[in-house]
C-alpha cells in the first residue's frame, strides 16, 4: 500500500499542477488594451469557457484534497488508514475525469468558429464517456481484492500486535 499512496501523491500533484497551470493560461488568452477589463479573459462571456473554469475549478480542489489526504497518510497514526486511501483514490479519479472534462470546454470554447475541429473535440469526450464505465468496473474490481487483502492483513496486524 506504501508504494500505491505515493504513486498517488504523485499523480494528485501533477493533476493540481496542471489544474493549475491551465487556471492561468486561460483558453482564448486575456485582453491586452487599456481600460478596466485588461487583463480579462476574453472568452468570459462564451459558455463553453465558463464551464471549462467551473471544472477546472473542481479538478482542482478533488486534486488538492487528494494530496492533503495522502499527506495526512503519512502521517505514523494514519498510514494504514485503508478508507483514507479509498476516499483519496475516488478525489483523484473525480479529479482526472474534470481535468478531460475541462480540456473538452476549452478546447470547444476556443475553436467553436471551426465546427469541424469542435466536433472532433466532442468525439474526444465521448470516447472518454465511453471508456469510463469500464475504467470504473475495472478499479471497482481491483479494489474490491485489494481492499479485502489489506482489511484482511490489518485485522490480523493488530490482533497479533505487529506493526511494520
Amino acid at each position: 500500500m506504501k508504494k500505491a499512496k505515493e504513486s498517488h501523491l504523485v499523480v494528485a500533484a501533477l493533476v493540481a499542477t496542471v489544474t493549475f497551470a491551465a487556471a492561468f493560461t486561460l483558453p482564448g488568452g486575456c485582453k491586452t488594451e487599456e481600460g478596466k477589463n485588461k487583463g480579462t479573459a476574453i472568452l468570459s462571456r462564451n459558455s463553453a469557457f465558463q464551464t471549462f473554469v467551473i471544472i477546472d475549478d473542481i479538478a482542482m480542489v478533488f486534486s488538492i484534497s487528494g494530496v492533503f489526504i495522502y499527506f495526512i497518510m503519512s502521517i505514523e497514526r494514519f498510514k494504514k488508514n485503508i478508507y483514507l486511501f479509498e476516499l483519496g483514490t475516488w478525489m483523484m479519479v473525480v479529479a482526472m475525469g474534470a481535468m478531460v472534462i475541462a480540456f473538452v470546454a476549452g478546447t470547444y470554447a476556443v475553436l467553436a468558429p471551426s465546427l469541424w475541429l469542435a466536433v472532433v473535440t466532442f468525439i474526444g469526450l465521448s470516447y472518454f464517456r465511453l471508456v469510463l464505465p469500464i475504467g470504473y468496473r475495472l478499479i471497482l474490481q481491483m479494489f474490491k481484492v485489494d481492499l479485502e487483502l489489506m482489511r484482511k492483513i490489518a485485522r490480523f496486524q493488530s490482533w497479533s500486535g505487529k506493526q511494520d
